[in-house]
């Protein structure tokens, strides 16, 4: 029998909106996807899923400035020549 049901996650129990219907005991598979994407900001707490900001944190200036330079091309509608 297979259900499609919506519920909460909370760390590693999900509270589902209503009763899934098997007997209290049963070994089921849970496919997990989220519904809509969280607005809440990130808390730090591990878990957590990184944002692009939060992943090049750890790196330095040198990759700053190559991305503002990035981000400068795109604006001005610039492209790289592909090397030969």
């Amino acid at each position: 029998m297979t259900r499609q049901l919506q519920g909460i996650i909370h760390g590693k129990t999900i509270e589902l909106d209503e009763n899934p219907g098997f007997l209290d005991g049963e070994e089921i598979e849970v496919t997990l996807r989220l519904r809509r994407p969280s607005a809440e900001p990130m808390s730090g707490v591990p878990g957590d899923r990184p944002t692009a900001a939060g992943m090049l944190a750890h790196l330095s200036a040198e990759v700053d400035e190559e991305l503002e330079a990035i981000i400068r091309e795109r604006q001005a509608g610039s492209f790289r020549e592909i090397p030969q």
